[in-house]
């Protein structure tokens, strides 16, 4: 047993949440005794659930204090990575469909649409292809500010 115990830590620091959740849910003995047998284990996934759930209580604020605008603009911040062809520059590859972003903020597609509208006529974003780049990661923030400015009006500060 303490040899397949030795492999699962080996595999277990790569999985992802859904397969430590599977492990639980077909065999709960062999995983209780890995997290108390192995507390490097254990301390790894309390790091992943801690950081579950500031990604909830992020999300969970958003939605109960920002408009569907900055939701959107919010979201937008989350998906976009920094562009390794463009230095300083952020994308979002492949975009995602308006739909979707829609049921991640809690808004329609239609008003997705709109603040893509808005957000390309002031040259903060570019949508080419299957690609949304992101030009101006400043102004996108300041739109996501729940008092300080409205979206879509130029931030200062």
């Amino acid at each position: 047993m303490k040899g397949k115990s030795l492999e699962v830590i080996d595999l277990i620091s790569e999985l992802p949440l859904a397969t430590l959740a599977e492990l639980e849910e077909h065999s709960p003995t062999v995983f209780l005794d890995l997290l108390s047998g192995h507390w490097d284990v254990t301390v790894k996934i309390l790091h992943r659930f801690a950081a579950i759930v500031r990604y909830c209580d992020d999300r969970i604020m958003d939605l109960s204090t920002l408009r569907a605008e900055k939701r959107i603009c919010a979201e937008l911040l989350r998906l976009a990575k920094p562009d390794a062809k463009n230095p300083g520059g952020w994308l979002i590859y492949p975009m995602w469909t308006q739909k979707e972003i829609a049921g991640r903020v809690g808004s329609t597609r239609e008003t997705v649409g709109r603040v893509l509208v808005q957000l390309a006529d002031l040259e903060i974003v570019r949508r080419q292809s299957k690609a949304l780049f992101v030009l101006d990661q400043h102004l996108v923030r300041c739109c996501t500010r729940p008092l300080r400015c409205s979206p879509f009006r130029i931030c200062r500060s």
